[in-house]
């Protein structure tokens, strides 16, 4: 069976991912596993690969803290074989990693760019950034995203997540909105870009200022405290510090892939979010 797009990883971003693309398939496989993921190549033959698989803990990502082997057999030694058969293959791989590798203030008053020193406080963290050291080491490309959001409720969905929590942060953070990754990453196979992009909409929001977008279309409680970051490790409601930053968008703009603003997408988003729970 030959299909021109394969995506690894069936999970929130994954599924949408693959339903929206052209042509694409999806499998999965243990990404670890050199003998399956090679079989997974021989049948389907792609030019392309979408990496949508990992570990990120359940609920979330304290999870890892606790189970450090799995973590790094999936975000890094997984990747290390994905990049190393793409290679092989001929096949144009996309890296999706995390936003979450930048803390405070940008240098830049447009936000954190994909040049900027990353930082890793948490053992996940320190997983994505070696999965990136590996894919850099190849021409292929890596997507950066942060505090994704959707149209359908899902657990992984920022969206669905703080409708369900008691206290929301106040800090303002970039976003991606999954719609706009699925255009970005057909650009992207398009070009074959190389190198490390952030894809994010272009205006920072707070948590809590989309917890207020959600209880005005009557989807959610008005029930909530709102609070400073670092407080979530003060009241012990995380293992493992959190933290806010905005994501420049300047490379993603240069590739001519200019998005809708913030606050329209969100609107958009959350309308069509309400199909689903009423």
């Amino acid at each position: 069976m030959f299909a021109p797009i394969l995506v690894i990883g069936r999970g929130f971003v994954g599924s949408k991912v693959v339903r929206e693309l052209p042509h694409a398939v999806s499998y999965d496989v243990d990404i670890a596993d050199r003998k399956a993921v090679r079989g997974v190549f021989e049948c389907v033959r792609p030019k392309f690969l979408i990496n949508c698989a990992g570990k990120a803990g359940s609920p979330n990502i304290d999870w890892c803290e606790r189970n450090t082997e799995a973590t790094w057999r999936s975000n890094v030694e997984g990747v290390r074989i994905l990049a190393e058969l793409c290679a092989e293959f001929d096949c144009f791989l996309v890296q999706l990693s995390s936003g979450c590798l930048f803390r405070g203030a940008a240098l830049s008053s447009c936000g954190w760019r994909e040049s900027d020193q990353t930082f890793a406080p948490n053992f996940y963290l320190r997983t994505k950034l070696e999965a990136e050291r590996i894919v850099l080491g190849f021409p292929f490309s890596i997507i950066r995203i942060r505090l994704p959001v959707d149209s359908e409720p899902h657990p992984r969905n920022t969206l669905t997540k703080i409708c369900s929590f008691d206290f929301v942060t106040r800090g303002c953070n970039s976003i991606t909105v999954l719609d706009d990754l699925v255009y970005t990453i057909r650009m992207v196979l398009k070009e074959r870009t190389h190198g490390i992009i952030h894809c994010v909409s272009p205006d920072a929001v707070s948590p809590s200022h989309m917890r207020r977008l959600m209880i005005s279309a009557g989807l959610a409680s008005r029930n909530f405290k709102e609070i400073d970051t670092p407080e979530l490790e003060e009241l012990k409601l995380v293992r493992v510090a959190r933290s806010d930053a905005i994501l420049a968008t300047k490379r993603l703009n240069s590739l001519g892939i200019r998005l809708d603003p913030t606050d329209r997408s969100l609107a958009n988003v959350i309308s069509r979010y309400g199909s689903f729970v009423t």
